[in-house]
Parts: structure tokens; C-alpha cells; sequence
């Protein structure tokens, strides 16, 4: 039975109000096609895609709804990895507090990550974004992978924090990458890198080893 819970956000010093919302009722949402819309929630347990029984196409599972839960908590481990997901996905302003996986999963539309907190381990690596990717304002703790993935449409990282090593290696950007202000504290790897279009890395803060090797760019790079 869900309940009332009083947490205090580390980011600031605001203490609110969330509802405990146990992770199986997400998992049932997804098995059934309800679109899932939650704010100022805490799920417990940990999340498995893998789990639920759901149609495939290729070799992914699909996922048919909505999914919108944001300024949320997430307590568990998140494997939504070899997915394709039909509809938006809006994880903003949320907590992630053990690793999170999306690995080999294909978005169809817009995904929002924007003011997230991952505070471990993130895996994006071959991944497909058919629209436009949000990162801007995240916090990566941990070991972050974005390699050989495909970003359609615009994809904004500015003023991330990668805390960690992070890699992008030999993935692909048809419109514009923007990492503006971004800080990089450990290594940071785009070999491979095809720009198609814009790259915008103005004003980042790279504090340990960056390579940019065997990259393609074929407009500027800023």
C-alpha cells in the first residue's frame, strides 16, 4: 500500500512531501499499456524490463506508453535496457540512486533527463534517439556510456557534470551536439565521433585526459 513519506532532497535544503510507490505498480503500468504519470514519488525496489512479458520487435522489448515521472526518487536498480520505447519519456529533475541501464534501446520520440542526479553507474551505449535528447543540468556520479549511439535529432548535454570517466565513442549526431559549460572531472572519450552537423563545446571544463580522436565534423566546432 503506497504511503506518505517526508524526504529531504541533498540538492538545496527543501524538505518535501513524496508518495511511496512500490516498483512492481510501475512494471504492471508498462505490461498493460497505462500511460505512467507520476511527481514527488519514491519507488521502491529495484526495476526490470526484462521481467514483464512483453511483445518484441528485433530483438527489443516494446514499450507502448507514456512514461512521465519526474522531481521523483528512484531507489533501485532501473534496467530498461534493449527497449523501444513508442511514446516520450520524461525523467526530469529526478534522483537515481543505484545504476541505471538503457543499453541497446531504441526512443522514438523525445527523452527528457534534464536536472537528473545519477549517482552511480549510467549506460546509454548503443542506443537510437529518434527525437530530441535532453540532458542539460545533470549530475553523473558515476561511470557514464554513451557509445556507439544515434541522436537524430538535436541533443543537448550543457552544463552536465560527469564526475566520472564518460565515453562516447564512434557515436553519431545528425543535428546539433550541445555541451556547452559542461565539466568533465575524469576522462572523457569522443573518438569516432561522426558531427554532422554543429558541436558546440564552448566554455567546457575538461580537468582529466579528453581525446577527440578520428572524429568526423563536417560543419564547426565551437
Amino acid at each position: 500500500m503506497s504511503k506518505k513519506v517526508e524526504i529531504k532532497m541533498t540538492r538545496g535544503n527543501k524538505t518535501e512531501l513524496f508518495k511511496e510507490v512500490p516498483a512492481s505498480e510501475i512494471l504492471e503500468n508498462i505490461r498493460n499499456g497505462v500511460p505512467i504519470k507520476y511527481d514527488h514519488v519514491k519507488i521502491i525496489g529495484d526495476i526490470n524490463i526484462s521481467n514483464l512479458e512483453l511483445p518484441v520487435n528485433d530483438g527489443t522489448y516494446i514499450v507502448a506508453p507514456e512514461i512521465e515521472i519526474v522531481s521523483s526518487i528512484f531507489e533501485g536498480l532501473i534496467r530498461f535496457s534493449e527497449c523501444e520505447y513508442k511514446e516520450n519519456l520524461n525523467l526530469s529533475n529526478t534522483i537515481f540512486n543505484q545504476s541505471t541501464y538503457f543499453q541497446g534501446s531504441k526512443f522514438k520520440k523525445n527523452i527528457n533527463f534534464t536536472s537528473c542526479d545519477f549517482r552511480k553507474s549510467t549506460y546509454f551505449d548503443k542506443c537510437k534517439c529518434c527525437g530530441r535528447a535532453s540532458f542539460p543540468n545533470v549530475n553523473f556520479g558515476g561511470l557514464s556510456l554513451f557509445d556507439k549511439s544515434y541522436f537524430k535529432k538535436d541533443a543537448s548535454f550543457n552544463y552536465a557534470r560527469f564526475n566520472e570517466d564518460v565515453t562516447f565513442e564512434r557515436s553519431e549526431f545528425l543535428e546539433n551536439a550541445e555541451f556547452s559549460r559542461s565539466t568533465f572531472n575524469e576522462k572523457a572519450i569522443f573518438n569516432g565521433i561522426k558531427f554532422k552537423k554543429g558541436a558546440n563545446y564552448r566554455l567546457c571544463n575538461f580537468k582529466g585526459f579528453t581525446s577527440f580522436n578520428s572524429c568526423f565534423l563536417k560543419n564547426t566546432l565551437t
